[in-house]
């Protein structure tokens, strides 16, 4: 008999298109959230940091298959850690800051959408 956890290694599970969307809507609410954070006087930075790890540890729901998907999870967890905290530190204005943004969340449409190509040979 054949272990499960063997099979899910020698092949990853598929990845939906969706999750790409969901994905970078995420990064696109965490980097909202950061814009808002940096605005308040006091409390900018370690709100700017907590955000950063909450949007770190959400790799689950946009993942579902993180374990099947190690070099995936690990991106999103960077993308999503360094993205609220350089813009709560930079504090770069609106232009840079969309820039940042959406440059964040087309590096993890690109990704997963090689990965989602991949896994689907």
């Amino acid at each position: 008999m054949e272990n499960p956890q063997t099979s899910s290694r020698a092949r990853p599970t598929p990845l939906s298109p969706a999750t790409a969307g969901l994905g970078a809507a995420a990064l696109l609410v965490l980097a909202v959230l950061a814009g808002i954070v940096s605005v308040l006087p006091a409390q900018g930075q370690p709100l700017g940091m907590l955000i950063g790890i909450l949007g770190s540890l959400t790799v689950a729901l946009v993942l579902p298959a993180a374990r099947c998907h190690p070099l995936l999870a690990t991106v999103w967890s960077a993308l999503a850690f360094s993205l609220p905290v350089a813009l709560v530190l930079m504090n770069p204005g609106l232009p840079l800051g969309v820039a940042l943004a959406f440059g964040a969340a087309g590096v993890w449409v690109i990704l997963t959408t090689a990965a989602c190509r991949h896994t689907r040979r």
